[in-house]
């Protein structure tokens, strides 16, 4: 059976669209999209320019593009897009088209920092310690809880926009402060205006060899592999 997929907001990510050439048969056709052209965009097999992620046509657009070019599937590039693609899943399945995500719910829970703590705590799994205010660090500072060096960054953050280490109060708070206005002068405003007034976090610094675990599932919901990896060097979140 033939199989078209439509990868979203490539953005750069050559490499990532190269792969999915590589992956499917000489039948089958990878088209891509983005708000704006870039060089990656252009690698597909047919591709479109979309409107903004939050853009009130940005899902009809894709739709529109997907029975245009008989496309059955389609998968984001960008964790941004995931939320808005996720809520209209339905809208998605009623066009005939499967969106390679997970759920709503599950999106939501990976993508707000502050709702993943707190879901670790419950299971019981060690996390760093975590605050949504200045004055609660400082409290647990005070008590012992929490010292410096702090990590500063977006509640809904990626690509290490707006991160900071503060070393003492005086840098927790202005950092704070600028970690808030770089996020409302960003693309990460969108989601951030969903808890506008705790749109930053701060968490304790861990000190030691970082791992990346990656759960691989096949389409069906079924378990097929697990890959760990140290990280050595990080650039924009890749």
């Amino acid at each position: 059976m033939k199989v078209n997929i439509l990868l979203t907001s490539v953005g750069r990510r050559s490499y990532l669209v190269d792969y999915f050439l590589e992956a499917v048969l000489d039948t089958d056709q990878i088209h891509c999209c983005n708000s704006e052209y870039t060089t990656s965009v252009a690698r597909g097999d047919g591709y479109f320019l979309s409107p903004l992620i939050y853009s009130p046509d940005y899902v009809d657009s894709i739709i529109r593009y997907c029975k245009e070019r008989d496309i059955t599937a389609v998968l984001s590039l960008f964790d941004i897009d995931l939320l808005v693609l996720s809520k209209n899943e339905q809208k998605f399945k009623n066009n005939g088209i499967e969106l390679i995500l997970a759920p709503y719910e599950s999106v939501y829970l990976c993508n707000d920092k502050w709702k993943t703590f707190e879901f670790l705590k419950e299971v019981g799994l060690k996390t760093p310690r975590t605050y949504l205010s200045v004055g609660d660090a400082l409290q647990a500072i005070e008590s012992s809880e929490l010292e410096y060096p702090l990590v500063i960054k977006p509640r809904w953050g990626m690509a290490s926009m707006g991160l900071y280490f503060a070393d003492n109060e005086n840098e927790l708070k202005v950092l704070f402060e600028k970690s808030k206005k770089d996020v409302f002068s960003s693309y990460l405003k969108y989601e951030s205006e969903l808890t506008k007034e705790s749109s930053i976090i701060i968490q304790e610094k861990l000190i030691g060899a970082e791992y990346g675990v990656d759960v691989v599932n096949t389409l069906d919901s079924e378990y097929f592999e697990t890959l760990a990896k140290q990280k050595v060097t990080m650039r924009a979140g890749e």
